[in-house]
């Protein structure tokens, strides 16, 4: 719940020490499997690779953001504490309903509508993140809903539709995408479990597939977002017809310049930001935000995605380990904990989650979970 409001005053990094200090002290201890040993393992080449960075100040804070992915997990095979693992992502997905009703009617008070860039966000969490908690929580209350009762089920049916609302308004384009990939995802798993179902969930897929994709033609936050998109992969060698591709790409032209330098080591955590924004020095294509004119040196970036950032800091090294961590869970995953962490490893192309806390923490949260034995989330 706290992960899901980001409140300042009260973080959930509270609540992940607690957790952790309740596996030592309350669990029984068994053997470390060899999947759990390569999570440390990718922590630990993170840290050594501080040696050899340019700025390790900065890398020690990295390490130390990752803390909670490195531990929490580990911890949850070594010493697992029993719990109603339904009831923790059910409040968490809850949660995200009541905070993001609380964002969109104080938006509606400050300025009269809600849109792309007129959210009352603040500082609790960015767009990219709230989107995508967004669809991170229509994923559970959607699992959940077949196990209800049909009351409980219509409730939870209009708290997807709200959110998915909510995903228009905000209009991440990476986030847009991915909607249309869950509806598939889940519409070829129930396809498999309920072959009586196929004739009806056919037409119901592409009923769902042709609102949501009217809906971000018609609404015109939506549109115009996709619209820039268009332009932006029309213009990615060269301006056209006026138009500059996104940001994105110089920071990840630069962000393979880094990598071409460092190869196998990885210009080391902490470091590899630093020549980044080195790099982006040369970078003298102007963007904006409305009217104000801005250039990619006036800020420090990072890499805007998570493979990229893996390979700059660590190497080819950090980035094997980071690919078989996720290839792993995937396949040891069920439910709608493996769709979530696929979700995260697709939004990882266009940001670097691991450079936040709210993407630190739902992950660590997510595999704490999703990694102990019997059963595995959402084994039924």
């Amino acid at each position: 719940m706290l992960l899901a409001f980001a409140f300042e005053w009260l973080s959930p990094v509270y609540a992940l020490i607690a957790l952790m200090l309740g596996h030592l002290f309350l669990g029984t201890f068994k053997r470390p499997q060899p999947w759990t040993l390569l999570l440390l393992a990718w922590y630990l080449w993170q840290v050594t690779s501080i040696s050899w960075s340019a700025r390790t100040a900065e890398g020690w804070e990295n390490v130390l953001r990752l803390l909670p992915l490195a531990l929490l997990p580990a911890l949850g095979r070594l010493a697992p504490v029993r719990f109603d693992r339904a009831r923790l992502w059910n409040a968490f997905a809850l949660a995200v309903v009541v905070s993001w009703m609380f964002v969109f009617f104080q938006t509606l008070i400050n300025d009269g509508w809600a849109g792309y860039k007129n959210f009352f966000l603040q500082s609790r969490l960015s767009l990219h993140y709230q989107s995508f908690y967004l669809l991170i929580a229509a994923i559970i209350l959607e699992n959940r809903a077949w196990k209800l009762p049909p009351w409980l089920r219509w409730m939870s049916i209009a708290g997807i539709a709200w959110l998915l609302l909510g995903i228009l308004l905000l209009s991440a384009r990476i986030h847009l995408l991915l909607v249309a990939f869950v509806i598939l995802w889940r519409s070829v798993e129930l396809w498999k479990a309920h072959p009586a179902w196929r004739p009806v969930l056919a037409r119901a897929t592409a009923g769902i597939l042709a609102v949501s994709f009217a809906a971000m033609l018609l609404l015109p936050t939506p549109r115009s977002r996709m619209l820039d998109l268009v332009n932006e992969l029309r213009s990615v060698r060269t301006m056209v017809d006026g138009k500059q591709t996104n940001h994105r790409v110089f920071i990840w032209r630069s962000g393979w310049d880094v990598i071409e330098q460092h190869l196998w080591s990885g210009a080391g955590s902490g470091g590899a930001e630093y020549e980044l924004n080195q790099l982006l020095q040369q970078c003298d294509a102007p963007f904006y935000r409305g009217t104000e004119r801005y250039f990619l040196y006036e800020q420090d970036y990072n890499y805007h995605n998570i493979y990229l950032q893996s390979w700059a800091q660590g190497g080819l090294v950090q980035l094997l380990l980071w690919l078989a961590l996720l290839i792993w869970t995937v396949r040891r995953q069920r439910g709608w904990a493996r769709l979530a962490t696929v979700v995260f490893a697709l939004m990882g192309l266009t940001e670097s989650l691991l450079e936040r806390q709210a993407g630190v923490l739902f992950l660590a949260l997510l595999w704490w979970g999703s990694w102990q034995e019997d059963p595995p989330v959402d084994a039924e």
